[in-house]
């Protein structure tokens, strides 16, 4: 990589190496059956280079390209506009827990053996639908002319389980950097949901919503997270973009981006641009306090870079995306006290506006519950609200759940389920 380096700065005033090495092993299942059994193998590098404050990229995948993709990226900055950008400078890293050893232990016979616990845990109260378990190993590697020595060797596992019972369909899934143990339980938690929501009816219903903490992780993604992105802000495509300081959310509520929490499927030492990581308050007692930046959008809003900037893949350039999102709290009570609408599954995500919050989803599996105890099922229906308008005014569990890189808990809030 250095050699690399030196040849493109023989044309550009800076540039970057990232490298990016992984395998992976798959089992899926239809109904009973193993499906599919495979494991690939990818290796890829992207170049980027700064020629007179000007960025370009490119990428390759055979080694024997890598000047020709060094000079694509010189050809592309010097046809971008000439934004003042400049690449990250050395810095020291922390440290994370994101490399698993039995992980990259799994074989064939143990990733079958696995898929197949999950669906004995399925059967404990339905049968097998679909399922998957995979495991995957990854080493990232970044060099720049700045100084930027960064790599990072991280694994991920994830387990998913879909249950049948009559004509009722429902899932659990689960995702880490280090080996899921007990993947039965995945199996048993989709079959228990799939049995419990035989004779599930239509239903309107308006006053106390409960949401899952899965539920409330998506909808945050879609919304909050595009929200508190500094491009976004900075290109006004944010609806708070001039809330710094502000209040968006109920005081008892904070929410932070954390790359630093053990074994969770976010969690690295540096983002794909080579920037330390680190954990950060982004709403804090329900006021706006920074926004996510990457080494770009940090330039051109004249702000901190915040770590965040990542890759979809060794063929794209490093957008801002999150790490782990934490909802935490000031004031937490039992939400399942007293009657209401529990929502265990929506679908219909890419429905949502992800600018005004609005959102009109189907639920899945939802279950009406007095004191903690379901006593009717239901589906058909649609959950409909505003995600910014209920962050704004809602209760949150005692308990947390950790679902991949989303950790929170289940919120209450007045709302609206309306019969199709």
């Amino acid at each position: 990589m250095d050699e690399l380096i030196k040849y493109a700065l023989k044309k550009a005033d800076e540039a970057e190496v990232y490298e990016c090495s992984g395998n992976a092993l798959l089992a899926r299942n239809s109904l009973s059956k193993i499906e599919t059994l495979k494991r690939e193998e990818e290796w890829g590098a992207g170049v980027r280079v700064v020629v007179g404050g000007r960025a370009g990229y490119s990428y390759y995948n055979n080694p024997a390209q890598a000047r020709n993709a060094i000079d694509a990226a010189v050809k592309s900055a010097r046809l971008s506009h000439n934004e003042g950008y400049s690449l990250p400078r050395k810095a020291g890293y922390e440290r994370r827990d994101v490399f698993d050893k039995r992980v990259c232990g799994i074989d064939e016979e143990g990733i079958v053996e696995m898929l197949l616990d999950t669906m004995t845990g399925v059967r404990r109260f339905a049968s097998p639908s679909q399922g998957e378990v995979g495991v995957e190993v990854v080493t990232v590697r970044i060099t720049n002319s700045n100084g930027v020595h960064h790599e990072e060797q991280q694994t991920r596992m994830t387990a998913y389980a879909a249950a049948k019972r009559k004509d009722v369909i429902a899932q659990h899934w689960e995702a880490s950097r280090k080996l899921v143990e007990n993947v039965a339980d995945i199996g048993t938690r989709a079959g228990e949901t799939a049995m419990n929501g035989v004779g599930a009816g239509k239903l309107s219903h308006t006053g106390k919503i409960v949401i899952d903490p899965e539920v409330l992780g998506v909808l945050i993604e879609e919304t909050v997270i595009p929200a508190i992105n500094g491009e976004n802000a900075r290109r006004g495509k944010s609806p708070w973009a001039q809330d710094i300081g502000k209040r968006v959310a109920t005081e008892k509520l904070s929410i932070l981006d954390d790359p630093t929490i053990p074994w969770s499927v976010g969690t690295t030492a540096a983002d794909d641009e080579g920037v330390p990581t680190q954990k950060k308050v982004l709403v804090e007692n329900g006021v706006l306090k920074q926004f996510l930046h990457n080494s770009k959008s940090a330039n051109l809003a004249g702000a901190s870079n915040t770590g965040n900037g990542f890759r979809q893949g060794f063929t794209e350039a490093p957008s801002i995306s999150s790490t782990n999102t934490v909802i935490s709290a000031t004031e937490r009570e039992d939400v399942f006290e007293g009657r209401g609408a529990y929502i265990k599954e929506l679908m219909g995500y890419h429905n949502i506006n992800g600018v005004t919050g609005d959102f009109a989803l189907d639920v899945v599996h939802g279950f009406m519950f007095k004191d903690g105890e379901a006593i009717k099922p239901f589906r058909g229906s649609l959950l409909v609200g505003n995600v910014f308008s209920i962050i704004k005014d809602c209760a949150l569990h005692e308990k947390d759940e950790h679902r991949g890189d989303f950790i929170g808990p289940a919120i209450a809030f007045n709302g609206r389920v309306v019969s199709k």
